[in-house]
C-alpha cells in the first residue's frame, strides 16, 4: 500500500471512530430524548436498549427512575411481558423510593395481571366509592 492510501486509510479510520464514539448523544437528557424517540417510533426494542444506556451511563442521573419505568412499561404494554415488567417496576420500588415514579411502579405492580379493560372497571369501582364516601362524609356533617 502506498504512503498517501495509508495516510487516507488511518485518516478515515480516525474519522470513523470519532463519529462512533463523539457522534452519538453524550448528556443524559439526549440519550433519554433519543430513548424516547424509539418509543414514538414504536421501536420498543431499541427504545429499552437506550434506556438501559441511560441507566449505566448515569446511575445517579436525573432521568435514571423515568428510564428504569419506562422499561417496564414497554415491557407490560408493548411486549406483553409481565415478568420483565415486575422486574423493573420493582427496580423503581427500591431504588428511588422517594421519586414520583415509585407509587405509579406500585400501581402498576398491584394490577400487572389485569387486562386494560379489568382495570378500567375496577378504577371506576374505587372511583364511586370514593365519590359514595365523600357524600356520606358530607351527610354526617349535617
Amino acid at each position: 500500500m502506498r504512503f498517501e492510501n495509508r495516510i487516507c486509510h488511518i485518516i478515515l479510520s480516525f474519522s470513523m471512530l470519532l463519529f462512533c464514539f463523539c457522534g452519538g448523544p453524550k448528556t443524559e437528557q439526549e440519550m433519554f430524548e433519543a430513548a424516547q424517540g424509539k418509543y414514538g417510533e414504536e421501536k420498543f426494542t431499541e427504545a429499552i436498549g437506550l434506556y438501559e444506556k441511560v441507566i449505566e451511563s448515569f446511575p445517579d442521573g436525573q432521568r435514571c427512575a423515568d428510564a428504569t419505568f419506562m422499561i417496564g412499561f414497554i415491557y407490560k404494554n408493548h411486549l406483553s411481558d409481565n415478568t420483565k415488567a415486575a422486574e423493573y417496576y420493582n427496580l423503581v420500588v427500591q431504588n428511588f423510593p422517594e421519586d414520583t415514579l415509585a407509587m405509579s411502579a406500585k400501581f402498576e405492580l398491584e394490577f400487572l395481571e389485569l387486562s386494560p379493560g379489568q382495570l378500567d372497571s375496577i378504577l371506576q369501582k374505587r372511583i364511586e366509592m370514593q365519590e359514595k364516601k365523600k357524600k356520606n362524609e358530607g351527610t354526617d356533617k349535617q
